[in-house]
């Protein structure tokens, strides 16, 4: 992934984490998007990749508010592989009000959804790896504040959902951090990776 891509790729995921915000603060933008055209439905949805906030899930689809207000249905299937905070998951775990990123081609459902839950007593924080050296890694988290996270050979990591090493993480990659590892000097227990959709 190039530079450019990984800063349009934080971009992203930080604009959808402030939207996130801004709508889970107050009924305003709800309303107001109540109000903005939904995106064709999931069987006439074209091919592409979208960002937002989660609106409802189905066995066929996931609509999703993206940062312009506006609804788009993406279709999804039992083949749709679904990460919920890096960890392997269902379409039954995505709830509304979670943040998700899923991209899919024309007539087909989505090959991959992540989802990410920013609220509530279990909230992650999610970033993008800058750089990944030995005992540390340095990540842009979603409000564009950098950070060097410890890591050690205890540290467990997750690659889309299967153990793996840290010497499989790329620049580009999205993080998972839990509340627990995101605080104190001490080594992160777990991280989870996603690679981009």
């Amino acid at each position: 992934m190039t530079d450019v891509s990984r800063r349009r790729w934080t971009t992203a995921v930080a604009a959808t984490v402030a939207c996130a915000a801004v709508a889970l603060a107050g009924p305003s933008f709800a309303e107001a998007s109540k109000f903005a055209k939904p995106n064709p439905p999931a069987g006439n949805a074209k091919a592409g990749a979208r960002e937002g906030i989660v609106q409802s899930v189905s066995a066929k689809a996931i609509v999703l508010r993206q940062l312009d207000g506006r609804t788009v249905s993406v279709p999804v299937a039992a083949s749709t592989q679904v990460f919920v905070d890096g960890k392997r998951a269902s379409l039954h775990d995505v709830k509304a009000g979670f943040i998700a990123s899923v991209a899919w081609k024309a007539g087909k459902p989505a090959r991959v959804l992540q989802a990410f839950d920013l609220t509530g007593h279990n909230a992650v924080r999610v970033g993008v790896v800058d750089s990944v050296s030995a005992g540390v890694l340095d990540v842009t988290e979603t409000g564009g504040t950098t950070v060097s996270i410890r890591v050690n050979a205890k540290t467990h990591i997750l690659l889309d959902g299967k153990p793996a090493t840290l010497a499989a993480v790329k620049t580009g990659y999205t993080v998972v951090i839990t509340a627990k590892d995101s605080k104190g000097d001490k080594p992160a227990h777990e991280l989870r990776f996603l690679r981009p959709v």
